[in-house]
């Protein structure tokens, strides 16, 4: 299995990989914008997003990539290896539990409804 790390702090490039590599997981770390992170990301089981260490632009490529491919893609405000650790752990128990690759948060928004329970026009 692998997965990609989009964000992150730098100098945990390592300890992050080190971590995966006890649970068994292939981790690639992109942090800022790589070239042709679009391609890079499309070869991935599933993505890892830390929000507070990555670009906008790198964000929104990761969201697309996962919505069009229907991957699943775990958002974490925090980038420790303790939240790392809980993000690997939830993507290989959403693979083990689906058949069917289905994102594990969802990241569309939905129609919100009005306080009265009607929907907006």
């Amino acid at each position: 299995m692998t997965i990609a790390l989009v964000g992150g702090i730098q100098r945990l490039e390592r300890h992050y990989k080190n971590a995966a590599k006890n649970q068994r997981v292939n981790l690639l770390v992109y942090n800022g914008r790589p070239p042709k992170l679009e391609q890079r990301l499309k070869e991935v089981d599933g993505i890892v997003l830390f929000v507070g260490e990555v670009s906008h632009c790198a964000a929104k490529c990761a969201r697309k990539i996962a919505c069009d491919r229907e991957m699943p893609i775990i958002y974490s405000r925090s980038s420790s290896l303790a939240a790392l650790d809980k993000c690997i752990f939830k993507l290989k128990e959403e693979f083990r539990t689906s058949t069917r690759r289905e994102p594990a948060r969802s990241h569309r928004r939905g129609r919100v409804k009005a306080r009265g329970g009607e929907e907006p026009s």
